[in-house]
């Protein structure tokens, strides 16, 4: 006797698997100190990613999933770097207040959730690295760096949606709408982003070069657990 559910739901798992370790593979060759490789490599990562989530479009809302990836006091530079870098990966992030702590959540396919824990885990590593070897000093002049780092990488990704034909990047803005109004139905209200940290224009631009040149290269494990969202009448 084949349980076919279960039978389909390994299938997907292996699949899922394969799809998320080459992603994976891609991005660490995006470090490579060839630039056209690199660049190649980066297009090719995202390229994979889209054409993943077309073949699993159609998902339901009991298949979107919600975790939390990082966890502050209160809300600095780094978590929202993570926040804008996260969007390029089709997940939605999203800012949780509690008491004391600001959550960075992120919703999406499972799979998709996957993967921003890997870059996150990496992320956190990558930023104070690139901090320490800075030569700067001072809050202020971290927090710049850290926004620059997050806005020179946005640059390379917006640059590299370019590459996308004309049907992938329509069908990017649809599973980005799609994603939008399917996670809108699991808050009330989601958090909105601002800035109001004092600025090191010195220091920002700095890590916004640095930003440009930023891959996503080591995978790091990550504890956080995943659940379904619990969606309200």
């Amino acid at each position: 006797y084949l349980d076919l559910s279960k039978a389909n739901e390994e299938i997907h798992h292996f699949k899922s698997e394969k799809i998320l370790h080459k992603v994976k593979a891609l991005m660490s060759l995006a470090s490579s100190d060839n630039p056209h490789e690199a660049e190649l490599a980066t297009q090719k990562a995202n390229q994979l990613l889209l054409k993943y989530n077309l073949n699993i479009e159609h998902i339901s809302e009991s298949e979107i999933y919600m975790t939390t990836l990082y966890e502050v006091k209160r809300r600095n530079a780094k978590i929202h770097a993570f926040y804008e870098i996260l969007k390029y990966f089709l997940v939605k992030p999203v800012f949780i207040y509690g008491q004391n702590k600001v959550l960075l959540e992120v919703s999406g396919h499972i799979d998709n959730i996957e993967l921003a824990k890997y870059i996150v885990d990496f992320l956190d590593r990558e930023f104070d690295r690139l901090w320490k070897t800075s030569g700067l000093k001072g809050l202020r002049a971290k927090n710049s760096f850290f926004e620059g780092l997050a806005k020179g990488f946005s640059a390379k990704m917006e640059k590299n949606k370019e590459t996308f034909s004309l049907p992938e990047q329509k069908a990017l803005v649809k599973i980005e709408k799609d994603l939008e109004l399917q996670v809108q139905r699991a808050y009330r209200r989601l958090s909105q982003t601002s800035n109001s940290r004092s600025f090191d224009s010195h220091a920002f631009a700095k890590g916004q070069e640095k930003g440009k040149h930023l891959n996503i290269n080591s995978p790091i494990k990550n504890k956080t657990k995943n659940f379904l969202l619990g969606w309200r009448p």
